[in-house]
């Protein structure tokens, strides 16, 4: 069930999220508005997140889930209903985007670890990744056929009512989980405690510099995309691509992804997406962006699966039973924050205080492309 919620969740997101930044975009006609829109739902996301720790340790853990998909569901209806004005209240919209994420990412990741094991845990990876990778490939690839054959925002507007069409769908699926509740207190002492472990520092790291290149690549590039081809179907297209591609990778990795090579793929995936990033860097046409796409199609997977793996299992080594597994995925947030928001404040301060130029940004793909190689560094520092 699990499984289904996730597929439906990111068929959810696959459908509007490259094209949320686009709408953004072309609402405003300013990447400071897009790039502000993210910094403010990456804000708020650490103290939600916390507080959806606390509560975990006595309620029932599904309930983050369900407010979680409700936020999201009144965003994008929001989106659908006053998207024409939406410059003009990007905080508020943030904040609800923000909110809904924090809540969804912190249960899926809970329940992840709850409902799986050492064993099974690659082929959970390997199988969600499949999944996720099936919608993101058919859901943009849908929207963008859909925008572009509609006038004005009318499609748009459509995309999101599907959207929030499936959130209610996935609603109605997390209440079939089993009840899933603990009794205890929230430890800070733990959260502060995990950091003395050598092996959790390395963690850490890993953590913030991924996280520092992966969350913002995802809204720079489309955008980027965007501004060169002019054509939401183009962006479909790619996205298609890339997807068809991440899910044949991460049907090998499920199948043969194993413990004894988990560095070998780590290596392979970092630098195959570095090589893509720096194709970037040069002259951008048709044919980088499709190279861009091969690369990162299938070298996401090989680096994504393994690194999950490592953390999953970390959280089991490191939990006492269970007993202080929120503590720790909060411990970990509080890294991923560190490096997303630092990443998406740079952005926003780049393109207030310059004008956006090919020098901008391959300064700032240099810093993504070492920002997004150290991880492998300190994970082959994990128990030396």
């Amino acid at each position: 069930m699990l499984l289904i919620i996730l597929t439906l969740n990111a068929c959810a997101n696959s459908l509007s999220s490259i094209f949320i930044n686009v709408y953004l975009y072309k609402l405003s006609g300013s990447l400071y508005q897009v790039f502000l829109f993210h910094l403010i739902s990456y804000t708020i996301w650490i103290p939600v997140y916390i507080g959806a720790g606390i509560l975990s340790k006595n309620l029932d853990r599904r309930l983050g889930l369900l407010l979680g998909n409700v936020f999201h569901f009144i965003f994008y209806l929001v989106l659908t209903l006053y998207g024409d004005s939406m410059g003009s209240s990007i905080v508020y919209t943030g904040l609800l985007f923000g909110v809904g994420s924090s809540l969804f990412w912190f249960t899926v990741n809970l329940l992840v670890v709850d409902y799986t094991h050492a064993a099974n845990r690659d082929w959970f990876n390997g199988l969600n990744g499949i999944f996720t990778s099936l919608s993101q490939m058919i859901g943009p690839f849908l929207a963008g056929w859909i925008i572009v054959r509609y006038p004005g925002f009318q499609g748009y507007h459509t995309i999101f009512y599907c959207t929030f069409g499936l959130f209610i769908a996935s609603m109605g699926c997390t209440l079939m989980l089993p009840r899933n509740a603990q009794k205890g207190r929230f430890s800070w002492r733990k959260v502060r405690d995990i950091h003395r472990v050598r092996t959790w520092r390395w963690l850490t790291y890993s953590f913030t510099s991924l996280h520092f290149r992966d969350d913002v690549l995802g809204i720079f590039l489309w955008i980027w995309m965007y501004m060169t081809t002019k054509n939401e179907g183009v962006l479909g297209n790619y996205s298609l691509l890339l997807t068809l591609l991440a899910t044949t990778a991460y049907y090998w990795m499920g199948r043969h992804g194993g413990q004894g090579s988990r560095m070998r793929y780590m290596f392979l995936g970092g630098v195959g997406l570095s090589a893509g990033l720096l194709l970037l860097m040069g002259v951008v046409n048709t044919w980088t962006l499709l190279l861009y796409t091969v690369l990162a199609g299938l070298a996401g997977p090989l680096f994504q699966v393994p690194f999950s793996t490592v953390f999953i299992n970390s959280i089991s080594q490191f939990d006492n039973d269970g007993e202080y597994r929120v503590e720790l995925l909060v411990a970990r947030e509080m890294a991923i924050s560190v490096g997303r928001i630092l990443s998406i404040s740079c952005l926003v301060l780049l393109v207030y205080w310059f004008p956006l130029s090919k020098l901008i940004m391959n300064s700032y793909l240099l810093v993504l492309i070492i920002a997004g190689l150290l991880p492998i560094w300190f994970v082959s520092r994990l128990g030396k």
